[in-house]
C-alpha cells in the first residue's frame, strides 16, 4: 500500500466533499465498509478514484477503486494497493472524500447536499432565519436543518416553501407556510 506524506486535504476544501467514512475491515482480502454520508451507498459504484484522508494527520491519499458493491445499506470498496486484512485495517476510521470534478451532472433544479450548507436562509418578507447547518432526508423529502443564534428550524426541502437559491450570494429564500416557524419554536 503506497503512502503520500506530507500531502493536506483542507477540511473545508472547494475542490473535495467529504462523501463518507470507512468503519470496518471487511474480509481477508483488502475490502473495507464505508458508511455513506448522503444514505445512498450505490454512488460508490460509479467511483473510479477517492480520497482517503487521516483526521489525525490530515494526510490524506488517493486510492484507485478495484472494486464496488453494496451490502446492508453500506458501501463494500476494495482499492487498488490495498491487498490484505491488515491493510485494510489500517484504514479503519478514515474519511473518504471526492473530488467535485469527479460528481456527476445534475438535471435542472437538483442539487447535492454540500452545495446547501453554510448557505443563509432569509424568509421572502426579508427576516434572517440563520444557517443550513445539516440537511438529512425524511423518506418524504429532504429537509434543511437551519441555526440561528439559539433557535434551530427544521425547513422542509419543497418548490412551496424554496423560493429561491442565489448560489453566488450563498442564500436560500424561503417562503414558509403558515405554522413552519411556530412549529420550529418560535412565534412567527
Amino acid at each position: 500500500m503506497t503512502r503520500d506524506k506530507g500531502r493536506r486535504l483542507p477540511e473545508h476544501s472547494k475542490d473535495f466533499v467529504r462523501i463518507g467514512k470507512i468503519i470496518k475491515s471487511h474480509g481477508l482480502k483488502g475490502e473495507v465498509k464505508v458508511f455513506s454520508f448522503s444514505g445512498s451507498p450505490e454512488n460508490f459504484q460509479k467511483y473510479t478514484d477517492l480520497i482517503v484522508a487521516d483526521h489525525e494527520s490530515d494526510a490524506f491519499r488517493s486510492l484507485p477503486v478495484k472494486q464496488a458493491r453494496v451490502q446492508g445499506g453500506n458501501a463494500i470498496l476494495l482499492f487498488e494497493g490495498v491487498g490484505s486484512r491488515n491493510e485494510a485495517d489500517i484504514l479503519v476510521g478514515r474519511e473518504v472524500w471526492l473530488a467535485r470534478s469527479d460528481f456527476p451532472p445534475l438535471a435542472p433544479n437538483e442539487y447535492y447536499w454540500f452545495e446547501l450548507e453554510g448557505m443563509a436562509v432569509v424568509t421572502d418578507d426579508g427576516r434572517e432565519l440563520g444557517t443550513v447547518t445539516s440537511i438529512f432526508n425524511n423518506k418524504a423529502q429532504d429537509v434543511l436543518v437551519v441555526t440561528g443564534g439559539e433557535r434551530e428550524y427544521l425547513i422542509p426541502v419543497t418548490k412551496e416553501i424554496i423560493r429561491n437559491r442565489d448560489d453566488k450570494r450563498r442564500i436560500l429564500v424561503i417562503s414558509p407556510v403558515n405554522g413552519l416557524l411556530d412549529l420550529n419554536g418560535e412565534e412567527f
